[in-house]
């Protein structure tokens, strides 16, 4: 076991924070996260005008990070 976290890591207990501090004890407010993961997953891979748009962006995101790592 490693004495640091990764970045992933880090970043999923950052969104759990606002869960947090509302009082949820530490399970339920990662239980949160995932739920908003997996309905935000639902919505990018529905077959509407918004998750289209999430599709691109997405997309596009990973397309500029790819070029810009070759440019490196």
């Amino acid at each position: 076991m490693t004495e640091h976290l990764t970045q992933d890591e880090a970043r999923f207990i950052a969104r759990m924070m606002p869960h947090l501090i509302t009082g949820l004890s530490f399970e339920a407010a990662a239980q949160a996260v995932l739920r908003r993961d997996m309905e935000l997953m639902a919505l990018a891979l529905s077959d509407t005008e918004e998750g289209a748009g999430i599709r691109i962006a997405l997309a596009e995101d990973i397309y500029h990070s790819i070029r810009s790592q070759a440019r490196a």
